[in-house]
């Protein structure tokens, strides 16, 4: 362990050999020290969506410690940090003595696609770890919240908390949601005016909330932290 303690001090981004220390260290050392390990590689590359699946697929392993709860903090741990971490790059791209440069641009226009691809993998993993933990409804809106907030935000919602408010009144309403019988779309039904709210029951509450970390909540308060670790 220590030859590879040494090499991922010269090597700090190499990301091929963050994961073979850590799944080096799960052979040989105590899971709370495999821990520690997998920690100091993300902590490296808060952008890797690949260290972060592969974190969680041996957590998931971990029998006498797995939770269903737990897992879905990591994975929403892993959307937040990766999402700070895009927003890093992004900031780093505009700091640029000449941003217009085309160079720049493909450069950092790159990066950027590769944490989003990323960020989209981890939340198909999540989804379909919802579905496979017996979650199906959790899991289908998890889906839908992601597209109709992307996908059918109103264009007079010009603040991100003004857009999160009317998009949690519209999800506790009665309209039909993306995919159901009847659904228009959140603007739609904004237009039309919100039907009156129906009781939320405790699961579908859990799911929606779930959806707004995943757009939210997590990133924001992981921000500072993913800027001090990059």
């Amino acid at each position: 362990m220590a030859i590879f303690d040494k090499a991922v001090e010269q090597n700090p981004t190499n990301e091929e050999l963050w994961s073979q220390y850590c799944h080096t260290a799960a052979k040989h050392l105590e899971p709370e020290d495999v821990e520690d390990v997998w920690d100091r590689a993300m902590r490296r590359l808060p952008g890797s969506h690949t260290l972060w699946l592969e974190f969680i697929t041996w957590y998931c392993t971990q029998f006498a410690r797995f939770s269903v709860p737990e897992v879905r903090n990591l994975y929403e741990r892993a959307l937040a940090r990766m999402l700070a971490f895009r927003r890093i790059v992004m900031q780093d791209r505009d700091d640029e003595d000449n941003p217009d440069d085309p160079d720049v641009i493909a450069e950092y226009s790159k990066k950027i696609a590769r944490v989003e691809e990323g960020l989209v993998l981890v939340l198909f993993h999540a989804v379909e770890f919802e579905r496979a933990s017996g979650f199906e409804e959790r899991a289908l809106g998890i889906l839908q919240a992601i597209v109709e907030f992307n996908c059918c935000a109103p264009d007079h919602l010009r603040t991100f908390d003004d857009m999160l408010d009317s998009f949690e009144k519209f999800w506790d309403s009665e309209a039909p949601r993306i995919g159901e019988p009847g659904s228009i779309g959140w603007t739609a039904v904004l237009d039309q005016g919100l039907p009156t709210p129906k009781p939320i029951s405790k699961l579908d509450k859990s799911y929606g909330g779930y959806a707004s970390s995943l757009m939210a909540t997590a990133p924001k308060k992981a921000a500072a932290a993913a800027r001090r670790e990059a």
